[in-house]
């Protein structure tokens, strides 16, 4: 299981590298309408029709490497003094659960997204199917209850086998620093 978790994180990290490139195309996008704007009468057409799928897909296309890198929020302010097996019961629960909301919001947005698919509507600007506004939250739901049943697994072949969980891993430095 440790292999699956290594070269999820692997592609997790590529999606939030992808994830950074909409966020640096959205502030590019934006500084270019600022611009056009204070020379002309308009600016960058469908600056908000960019920004939104920017931004929606930077948020939805990070959340995996949150997950498979430990740097979602989390309190363990009562767990911590708990045996270890006890935290890794606790972490399997919080594990499933995650697995499940995230399981459920896949499918009902994958039911939007077919709904707005079959609508034919789009924006009104770039005329951009309102479909593909659901492609990140679809991408990133699914592939965070991959990563969180790969997690499970191997938090509970830890547990069955009464090993330690393995020490937190340290964030790669930070190369602009």
């Amino acid at each position: 299981m440790t292999g699956l978790v290594a070269r999820l994180r692997s592609l997790a990290q590529r999606l939030a590298n992808a994830a950074q490139a909409l966020l640096l195309a959205a502030v590019l996008i934006t500084i270019a309408d600022i611009a056009l704007r204070s020379v002309s009468l308009s600016g960058v057409p469908g600056t908000v029709d960019l920004m939104q799928l920017a931004v929606m897909g930077a948020a939805l296309l990070a959340i995996p490497a949150a997950f498979l890198t430990g740097e979602h929020v989390a309190i363990d302010l009562f767990t911590k003094s708990l045996p270890v097996r006890a935290q890794q019961a606790l972490r399997l629960m919080a594990l499933a659960l995650g697995i499940a909301a995230l399981a459920l919001i896949a499918w009902y947005g994958a039911q939007q997204a077919w709904r707005e698919h079959t609508a034919g509507d789009q924006t009104q600007t770039l005329g951009f199917p309102f479909g593909i506004y659901w492609l990140p939250l679809l991408a990133g739901m699914a592939f965070s209850s991959l990563a969180c049943l790969a997690l499970f697994g191997e938090t509970l072949v830890r547990l069955v086998r009464g090993e330690p969980d393995p020490p937190a891993e340290a964030a790669p430095a930070d190369p602009v620093a």
